[in-house]
């Protein structure tokens, strides 16, 4: 999986500097960026879950036990953002 730091670095090189600056030289604003999104509440996820995801949504739904669909679903889903947000 791509990391998002250089995903997000590559863009700003290629749209602001028009790929006259590496795309090392990017990685603050990229930092900045992510860390912006995180204290706004944001997390940066990949669009398809990972092993890792999928182990935390089993492991959320076995400590559960018998609760209401509800409650399992909303188990599953912030384990899943747990096990693979990026951390500013």
């Amino acid at each position: 999986m791509a990391d998002p730091v250089e995903v997000m670095a590559r863009a700003v090189s290629k749209s602001i500097y028009g790929g006259e600056v590496t795309w090392r030289q990017s990685v603050p604003a990229a930092e900045a960026a992510l860390s912006a999104l995180d204290a706004a509440g944001f997390a940066v996820v990949p669009k398809e879950p990972t092993q890792e995801m999928w182990a935390a949504s089993g492991d959320a739904i076995v400590k559960l036990g018998h609760v209401h669909h509800d409650a399992i679903s909303e188990a599953c889903y912030r384990s899943m953002l747990s096990a693979a947000q990026v951390k500013p």
